[in-house]
């Protein structure tokens, strides 16, 4: 008797949780047709139902049954083959509370790739009309649309985000009100329509205090609108794609709040980026750590805030892109070309940039009000600066070029100047029906490679008669680095420019009245360096801005003593190379190091000396000031160890003024101190390790 019900207790517990499949028997797509089923049995309670392709080739759909009825299975798969799609639709017919009942635990209802749930239920009320005991787990390539009114904070409790849900589509889908659940919620991929709706649009509005993940894109699709309205807190991060489609609105504040979303990928705007006409600024962030692009073929409007704040790489425009507000320029650069130019609109502005985060290619500024060109090259931060005046539809097209304006534009110059830079320009373009400006302002960096302010000029060529003219010096901030180099800004002459005016130039470089001794700004020199690799050995490199064509050779030469005598340990041929590399081994003592190059008179000039000592802790390898608004010292240092640092700024009498502790790491590290609120003048850096090792570096305001 044991044994007998031993048995039927294993058959009915083999019963209870049997897999049925589809196969289509019936051709009407019900799944009340018992036919339709293996066994010709409709599943029930207990069954594990798979609709997949082992018994239908292709494409098929599957409705669940309509009027008051719930529909209950332990599990529910659907897995299409390759290329094909399996919809199941709960329809509009279907009028129970709970139009399907998923029971077990774990991953109870699973959509892989090309599997489609509809949820179109037709129920007047009623909180779950999907209701899964389990998780809903959508694959990538799955996809769940949500086309009901009727409650959804049910299913997305359900929502699974293990690895390789990242692609999988929830979609909302529905007519009628449109307040979601998204606060404090993590998604694969988002998607929004408005096909439910038509043809009203369908606006679809979230607010709420927590984070919103989404692990992988987020779709707007055409006519639809997303609003969003979270506390300051509540950050929406996204991290893969932003798409807003043709006709489809993305408002990212619809309160008073400043909503901050996160873009991990690319951003694609087809319809419109946008805020309401409530009083908060929300800001877009571009914060992935590999390269992404930015398209904008729709519209960014009003307040939003385009920010740049990558850990790593650059973003790349794919199209034009017009910054209505504010562009924040943190870390990475934005790439454009002719074709995708970056457009500062009238009343908007750059902040922010430095040497990190830049425009590498050219940008438009449109308006009347002054204003700072964030240009660079590779990672030379070198602005072009206007003043205000003119019209609000005045354009300027500005970029920064690394290259030799003596070789590529032209090597005529007026008797007043006596050379030009050899390694850089500016081009500023301008339509004729633009106002002229007084005056323009370029940047002088360490790798401008000026030596005396004194004689520097601002040269325009305006491609009428192709001569480089003298545009004078007007004034400037300008401070002296320790290899000689002067740093800052300068100006045009205003008086200069009044026989023609800044709305006939297209380029311009710096330019000296000294021979190329004196101020050598063509020197050919980019980047000179020396490091300790092992404890006798030292490895130095060098870069130039092109291959030498004359005087082919370049000396490394070496002293024991900082003013030599310096005796010339190598030399190297650059007449097809513009970088080199030398190995000085068996150094036991400090040694300085400088590069010597012959002119085309036949003098000699020489590079600034480097010295390699006793390994430090600690060095400064750059101190440079930015030229926004904001008005930070930036710090670049490289320490050998994990350390803490103290930075402090002396003002002439010796008090300290600005101090900031930090804790370093071991490699190159970017420290920042604010300086806005102290007056022009000279003050003095000096940094302070947790060790006592202490260094000093003098800034000019």
């Amino acid at each position: 008797m044991r044994l007998i019900l031993l048995l039927l207790f294993v058959i009915n517990t083999s019963i209870s949780f049997s897999q049925i499949y589809w196969d289509g028997e019936a051709g009407d797509g019900q799944w009340s047709s018992a036919t339709n089923w293996v066994g010709n049995v409709v599943p029930v309670a207990t069954d594990n139902v798979v609709l997949d392709n082992s018994y239908v080739t292709g494409t098929y759909a599957v409705l669940l049954p309509a009027g008051v009825i719930t529909t209950t299975v332990n599990t529910l798969t659907i897995t299409p083959a390759t290329g094909q799609n399996i919809t199941l639709t709960l329809p509009n017919t279907n009028t129970a509370a709970t139009g399907l009942a998923i029971t077990a635990s774990g991953d109870a209802f699973v959509l892989n790739s090309g599997g489609i749930f509809r949820n179109m239920t037709g129920a007047t009320s009623g909180g779950t009309t999907v209701n899964v005991s389990g998780s809903l787990r959508i694959n990538n390539g799955g996809h769940y649309v949500h086309g009901t009114l009727r409650a959804h904070t049910g299913i997305l409790n359900q929502l699974s985000t293990v690895s390789g849900t990242e692609l999988g589509v929830f979609e909302f889908d529905f007519a009628g009100a449109g307040t979601i659940s998204l606060s404090g919620r993590t998604f694969g991929t988002l998607m929004l329509s408005g096909t439910a709706a038509l043809p009203v649009a369908r606006v679809y509005t979230a607010s709420g205090a927590n984070p919103v993940n989404v692990r992988g894109d987020l779709i707007i699709n055409t006519n639809t609108t997303l609003g969003i309205s979270f506390t300051d807190i509540g950050t929406l991060t996204i991290n893969r794609n932003l798409n807003v489609a043709s006709g489809g609105s993305f408002n990212l504040q619809t309160s008073t709040n400043h909503n901050i979303v996160n873009v991990n990928g690319n951003v694609n705007v087809s319809g419109i980026l946008t805020k309401g006409v409530s009083t908060g600024t929300p800001t877009l962030v571009f914060t992935g750590n590999q390269p992404q692009n930015f398209s904008v073929t729709g519209v960014i409007s009003n307040q939003v805030i385009v920010n740049i704040d990558k850990s790593d790489n650059h973003v790349t425009l794919t199209s034009p892109v017009i910054i209505p507000f504010e562009l924040h320029l943190n870390s990475g650069n934005i790439i454009s070309s002719t074709a995708n130019l970056l457009t500062i609109n009238n009343g908007a502005n750059a902040y922010n940039f430095s040497s990190s985060s830049f425009v590498a290619g050219p940008m438009k500024k449109i308006g009347n009000n002054a204003f700072i060109f964030p240009v660079g090259k590779g990672e030379i931060l070198s602005p072009i600066h206007i003043p205000g005046g003119g019209t609000v539809t005045d354009e300027f097209t500005a970029e920064y070029h690394r290259i030799n304006p003596d070789n590529t534009i032209s090597n005529i110059f007026e008797p007043s100047i006596n050379h030009i830079s050899y390694v850089e320009h500016w081009t500023l373009d301008m339509p004729t029906s633009t106002a002229p400006r007084a005056n323009v302002t370029l940047q002088v960096n360490e790798f401008s490679f000026a030596r005396n302010s004194a004689t520097l000029l601002v040269a325009q060529n305006d491609e009428i008669g192709n001569i480089w003219q003298n545009r004078g010096y007007a004034g400037g901030v300008l401070s002296t680095l320790g290899s000689g180099y002067v740093t800052g800004t300068y100006s045009s002459s205003a008086t200069s420019l009044a026989s023609s005016p800044l709305d006939r130039g297209r380029y311009f470089t710096l330019a000296t009245t000294d021979v190329f001794a004196m101020n050598p700004l063509p020197v050919k020199l980019i980047s000179f360096t020396a490091k300790k690799n092992s404890q006798d050995a030292v490895q130095l490199s060098w870069r130039l801005a092109e291959q030498l064509k004359n005087n082919k050779m370049v000396s490394l030469q070496k002293a024991t003593k900082p003013n030599g005598p310096f005796v010339t340990i190598t030399q190297k041929n650059m007449e097809n190379d513009v970088y080199a590399t030398y190995l000085d081994e068996g150094v036991t003592q400090t040694a300085y190091y400088r590069l010597a190059f012959k002119n085309e008179d036949g003098s000699t000039v020489y590079s600034n000396t480097l010295t390699v000592g006793a390994t430090q802790p600690l060095e400064i390898v750059k101190v440079y000031p930015t030229l926004n608004p904001v008005n930070y010292v930036f710090i670049a240092s490289h320490a050998t160890t994990d350390m803490q640092i103290t930075w402090t700024i002396y003002n002439m009498t010796g008090s300290a003024i600005v101090t900031s502790k930090e804790n370093l790491v071991k490699g190159i590290n970017q420290s920042q101190l604010r300086v806005d609120g102290l007056p022009k003048g000279v003050y003095v850096l000096k940094g302070v390790t947790s060790a006592g090792n202490a260094l000093t570096y003098k800034i000019v305001k």
